[in-house]
């Protein structure tokens, strides 16, 4: 019985209705333009990277000689949070993921003397290692790779 009674005032009186819909329209758009929502919220993980270069070296001689000696320094880097390293042939990466709230800055220069004090005992032929600070924000989604069977010039 109600529901024919809101049907009956439906169709008797229409610029009512109209009325009630541009109001729940117009309070829509403006809460939609109001909300600030985001899909993917700003989440900037502070990393520390620290990269070996060791030319003619196999993994195994890289993972002994340069990241096992460098992940060691490291560790005792305040606001670690996870230390990730990789060691291929020639080449050693030594990842460390610190807390949300840690000072990537000050984390760099502290990683930076750990790995300068143990210069001394990395090979002679593996080049000074580099410490950076990366953001993985300025990371790109896609790396594009492009050949072709025709020479340059």
């Amino acid at each position: 019985m109600n529901r024919l009674n809101m049907t009956r005032y439906a169709v008797t009186h229409p610029v009512g209705i109209i009325m009630i819909v541009l109001f729940f329209v117009t309070l829509g758009l403006y809460s939609y333009y109001r909300i600030g929502v985001e899909l993917y919220p700003k989440i900037n993980t502070p990393y520390v990277v620290v990269s070996v270069t060791y030319d003619g070296a196999d993994a195994e001689s890289v993972e002994q000689q340069v990241t096992k000696p460098v992940e060691d320094a490291l560790s005792s880097v305040s606001d670690v949070k996870h230390i990730t390293s990789k060691s291929r042939t020639g080449k050693s990466q030594v990842t460390l993921e610190l807390n949300f709230d840690a000072d990537v800055d000050a984390a760099a220069v502290d990683a930076s003397q750990k790995v300068n004090a143990i210069r001394k005992s990395l090979p002679d032929d593996a080049d000074d290692p580099v410490v950076e600070k990366r953001d993985m924000d300025a990371a790109p989604i896609l790396d594009l790779a492009l050949g072709s069977p025709h020479p340059l010039d």
